[in-house]
């Protein structure tokens, strides 16, 4: 009996983003959007890291670690294009190809495994699990990125975080 099953690339996309929806909010609900949305979320970021250290549970899965340092990457990158905008025509523009070698970095660092997540677990001996990036850490932060690039207001940045969503999501992809 053979248990294997192929599904198109779009047919996997369109799951990976159901499953995606686990650890993303609704995007219907009022989340912190415009200039201010990335501190705010951050501060809510930190506000669940109290709750935890006042109730120690179990570390995150990988896989929210990961939907994390994308969320993080993205932070940074709005923080540069936003000091770019500030400055004259000229910095906006140099603004924008910082971004830009910002994320392709990112992006390479992923596929070629330098950027990985070590979870330290109690109890296990070394080396523990491989904490290169997996396809569905890929393709979840891949699907963040897109995710981001609908409610930027900045169509270049728009562009840029679809094209590393895409790049992301074809490197999970491509690893199956």
């Amino acid at each position: 009996m053979n248990d294997t099953t192929f599904i198109s690339r779009e047919k996997f996309i369109s799951f990976a983003n159901q499953f995606s929806n686990i650890y993303n909010p609704n995007p219907d609900d009022p989340e912190p959007s415009g200039p201010w949305g990335p501190v705010i979320r951050k501060a809510f970021q930190f506000s669940k890291l109290s709750w935890v250290m006042l109730n120690p549970q179990p570390l995150p899965p990988r896989e929210k670690i990961a939907l994390n340092i994308a969320r993080e990457v993205i932070d940074q990158a709005l923080l540069m294009q936003q000091i770019g905008n500030s400055l004259n025509q000229e910095g906006e523009e140099r603004g924008i190809i910082i971004v830009s070698g910002f994320i392709s970095s990112f992006i390479d660092d992923c596929g070629n495994g330098i950027i990985k997540i070590k979870i330290p677990h109690r109890g296990i001996p070394e080396p523990g699990p491989d904490p290169v990036l997996t396809p569905v850490e890929l393709i979840i932060m891949g699907l963040q990125f897109q995710s981001e690039a609908k409610s930027a207001d900045n169509e270049q940045i728009q562009r840029l975080f679809m094209d590393a969503g895409k790049k992301l999501i074809s490197g999970g992809i491509d690893k199956l």
